[in-house]
């Protein structure tokens, strides 16, 4: 007396369509929760790589805006000497007569 084979399959019935949907179902929510996931890992990626964008647009804006003010000044500031020496050399004397009326209290 043992138990045939026919008997065993026979036993251990799955109703295909009903186990099939719940499998199913189970896939749908797996895949909606990492659909959700990949969203906010989407939107967290988005932010940080604009955080990072606009912080390196800033830092090489400070760097160069640094430069052309350093150039720019030095360029008008020499350009300032080289005005005043040559007003200088042209009305050296009259600036030296006009100093020295101010420091006696009169002017010309």
């Amino acid at each position: 007396m043992g138990i045939s084979k026919h008997q065993i399959v026979a036993s251990v019935s799955v109703q295909f369509p009903g186990s099939s949907s719940i499998i199913l179902t189970a896939v749908t929510a797996i895949l909606a929760v990492l659909a959700i996931m990949l969203a906010i890992a989407a939107v967290w990626g988005y932010t940080q790589i604009k955080e990072m964008a606009r912080e390196a647009a800033e830092k090489k804006a400070t760097e160069i805006a640094g430069e052309k003010a350093e150039a720019v000044a030095t360029r008008v500031a020499e350009a300032t000497v080289r005005e005043v020496r040559r007003s200088e050399s042209e009305h050296g004397d009259a600036f030296a007569q006009a100093e020295a009326g101010e420091e006696n209290g009169t002017s010309s």
